[in-house]
């Protein structure tokens, strides 16, 4: 009866030696390296998004894309308005420029001496042009001088403790003159005294 009984174990217990085996060890691991596996996946994949990897270049690329086709926006809106207007921005064909003055006869009789400046500067929406004219001269106070510009009355120079200034800009609401819009294009530039004599005299 004994051995009987043992012999009917035998079989169970070699049954449950190789089930164990074949679905409790080995597949049990490996099953947990592939869950293992399929994280570290989702990890990687993870990290090469917005915050890094691939997806933070992508976001760089995106980002300087932009930037630029913002700027050639802004700026292709810039030199529209300077084309209506007559003139261009000095970062697109403008201009910033200074020249002496040189003084006639009569105007080293009074000691005169001066400089001319024009510059156009760009702003949203907008093109910003300045024309000055600086002079000192050796008369009373209150002594005004014509300054012309490409042939063009501009406006009056008048003198104050030896000094006097013309400065001219289109910043709204001022209108620069016919000779002086745009100022890039302006080329002589002329100071007479009340007589009309030419006191200073110059070209850009």
């Amino acid at each position: 009866m004994d051995d009987d009984f043992s012999e009917q174990l035998s079989p169970r217990r070699r049954r449950t030696y190789h089930v164990a085996a074949k679905g409790g060890g080995e597949p049990a691991r490996a099953s947990s390296l592939r869950r293992q596996t399929n994280e570290e996946k989702r990890n990687t994949n993870r990290e090469l998004g917005p915050e890094g990897g691939a997806g933070e270049q992508e976001g760089k690329t995106m980002r300087r894309l932009t930037a630029t086709v913002t700027s050639l926006v802004l700026l292709l809106g810039v030199a529209n308005y300077a084309a209506a207007k007559g003139g261009v921005p000095a970062g697109a064909g403008g201009c910033a420029k200074k020249i002496n003055l040189v003084a006639s006869p009569a105007g080293k009789a009074i000691a005169a001496r001066g400089t001319a400046a024009v510059r156009t500067a760009a702003k949203i929406g907008f093109v910003q042009q300045n024309f000055e004219v600086s002079m000192r001269a050796a008369v009373a106070d209150g002594t005004t001088f014509m300054v012309f510009a490409n042939g063009l009355p501009a406006g009056t120079i008048t003198i104050v403790l030896g000094n006097g200034v013309l400065s001219l800009d289109n910043e709204p609401p001022n209108v620069l003159p016919a000779g002086v819009d745009p100022v890039c294009s302006i080329v002589p530039v002329v100071v007479t005294d009340g007589a009309g004599n030419t006191i200073l005299s110059g070209s850009f």
